[in-house]
């Protein structure tokens, strides 16, 4: 159960950390100085909040995601990260007041209609034999 919530950890903490790069990237760019070059942007950017924190959470999101490999098969895991194109529309929606047209609305339900496919196929996979190494794979004499 644990492993399920923190995949789902995983696909908010992705898609919040998108919204934070938007942000700050905005923030960044309206208020760059020309003048101080490329310097003076590298320097700003390690001092925009929301881009520290987009980094951060992607961080946090990188540590959930390998307890999530590590105990499910990436055939089934994977696909879940389709997810935060769900999440990402949505908080754009929400968070940032964008507007999504009827085509970008069925794609991002066609994307949860595959992954609930592939949930659902999950629990008819038997768990996968560990890989053979080479030499026990040949069979030649």
């Amino acid at each position: 159960m644990l492993v399920w919530i923190l995949l789902g950890i995983t696909v908010v903490l992705t898609g919040c950390a998108q919204i934070c790069l938007k942000l700050g990237v905005q923030s960044l760019l309206a208020h760059a100085d020309p003048a101080r070059g490329a310097l003076g942007l590298v320097i700003a950017f390690w001092l925009e909040w929301r881009l520290l924190g987009g980094l951060a959470l992607y961080g946090i999101a990188t540590l959930t995601w390998l307890f999530v490999l590590s105990r499910l098969p990436l055939s089934l895991a994977y696909p879940f990260v389709g997810l935060s194109f769900v999440t990402v529309a949505a908080l754009s929606v929400v968070l940032l007041g964008e507007r999504i047209v009827p085509l970008q609305v069925a794609g991002t339900v066609l994307i949860a209609l595959g992954v609930v496919l592939v949930a659902m196929s999950g629990n008819a996979n038997p768990k996968s034999a560990p890989m053979m190494s080479a030499a026990e794979g040949n069979n030649e004499p």
